[in-house]
């Protein structure tokens, strides 16, 4: 269990050295201080789910953690929840779109080919995360999941305070 909270943390790290280099790119306009071409900022599509009845947490904690991410990525969410999610999204400041099902949040990954997916919500389909997997070539990221798709995931992390759960490396 160590060695998965190092992933997370390494994980963590490098997202925060890519916002370092992100700002050198944009100040060198495109060329890093040894001269060399600079990444581009990553694209990532955040899905997340919530409601009035299911509750906002994760709304609120996907919103809150895309907000530490947009100085070094382009972030575009997807839900299947109702307009109180899509107006707390669009109210932070993000671009939203409304989905119906999984078939369609595939399709839109294909579409759109982000570097990473990040979904956050606790009822994850196994088996949309196996055809993220499979079909595309992003990196998946599953928060506070309770299903088995977790195992499909690049990163997942379950971080529930004083429970049972743990976060596992797949």
């Amino acid at each position: 269990m160590e060695a998965c909270r190092d992933e997370v943390y390494d994980a963590a790290w490098r997202l925060n050295q890519e916002a370092i280099i992100s700002a050198d790119h944009r100040r060198l306009k495109g060329r890093s201080k040894a001269g060399t071409m600079v990444s581009e900022v990553r694209k990532i599509i955040y899905i997340t789910d919530g409601g009035n009845k299911t509750g906002l947490g994760h709304v609120y904690q996907s919103i809150t953690f895309a907000k530490t991410l947009v100085t070094v990525a382009e972030i575009f969410f997807l839900t299947k929840s109702d307009e109180t999610v899509v107006n707390k999204i669009k109210d932070a400041g993000f671009e939203i779109m409304q989905v119906s099902s999984d078939s369609e949040i595939l399709t839109f990954i294909k579409e759109n080919r982000p570097d990473i997916v990040i979904i956050d919500k606790i009822d994850v389909a196994e088996e949309l995360a196996r055809s993220i997997k499979n079909e595309t070539p992003t990196k998946l990221v599953i928060f506070t999941n309770l299903t088995n798709a977790n195992q499909f995931a690049d990163i997942a992390v379950t971080a529930d305070i004083g429970s049972n759960f743990k976060n596992v490396c797949y």
